[in-house]
C-alpha cells in the first residue's frame, strides 16, 4: 500500500513539472485568417485561396496539385477576426466508392485526432464522383500552444500523402484521377 502511495505521488510531482513547463509557453485564445495561411504553407503546400462561403466562417483551401486539398475553415470568429475554433478538412477524390470506404475504416481504426467520411456527389460533369473527406476541429481556449494549428495542419498532410498511398495500392488508376493537366 505504502509503495502505491509513493507512486501516486511521483505521478502527480511528475504530472505537475510537466504542467509548469507548459505554462512557460505561450499561450493563444485565438486564431485568424493569417493563422491559417501560414499553417498551411508550413506543412508544406503552395499558396492557398479563400475558401469562404459564408463570411461568419472565413476559409482557405490549399491544393496539392493532385486534386487532393486541405481546407481550414475558421469558426466562432469575433468582430476582430479572431476565431475561437478551426475545422481541418481533407478531401481526397477516389475512383470507387468501395475504395473511399476502406480508407474511412482504416483511418476510423488508426488515426488520431480525425474522423473520415466517404461521400458520392455529382461532378461537373453530371457523373458520379466519389471521395474521402477526413475532418478534424481545434478549439482554442487559453493555453492552446501557438503550434497546434500548424502541428495539426502538417498531421493532416501526412495523413493524406499516406492515405494516398494505400488508395494507389488498391487501384492504380487513381493517379489517373488526381492528374491535373
Amino acid at each position: 500500500m505504502r509503495a502505491a502511495a509513493c507512486l501516486l505521488l511521483l505521478v502527480l510531482v511528475a504530472a505537475g513539472a510537466g504542467v509548469a513547463r507548459a505554462a512557460d509557453e505561450p499561450i493563444v485564445a485565438w486564431a485568424t485568417m493569417e493563422d491559417a495561411r501560414a499553417a498551411l504553407l508550413a506543412a508544406g503546400l503552395p499558396e492557398p485561396a479563400d475558401n469562404t462561403a459564408d463570411p461568419r466562417f472565413p476559409g482557405l483551401r490549399s491544393d496539392a496539385g493532385d486534386k487532393a486539398g486541405i481546407q481550414i475553415t475558421l469558426m466562432a470568429c469575433g468582430s476582430d477576426e479572431r476565431c475561437l475554433g478551426a475545422q481541418l478538412i481533407a478531401t481526397i477524390p477516389a475512383t470507387e466508392q468501395r475504395y473511399a470506404d476502406i480508407i474511412v475504416g482504416s483511418i476510423e481504426h488508426s488515426v488520431a485526432g480525425f474522423d473520415a467520411v466517404a461521400i458520392a456527389f455529382a461532378d461537373a460533369q453530371g457523373d458520379m464522383a466519389h471521395a474521402v473527406q477526413i475532418k478534424g476541429y481545434l478549439m482554442f481556449d487559453y493555453g492552446v500552444s501557438p503550434t497546434l494549428l500548424p502541428d495539426m495542419t502538417a498531421y493532416l498532410r501526412g495523413i493524406v500523402e499516406q492515405t494516398k498511398d494505400f488508395m494507389l495500392q488498391d487501384d492504380p488508376a487513381h493517379a489517373d484521377l488526381w492528374r491535373t493537366d
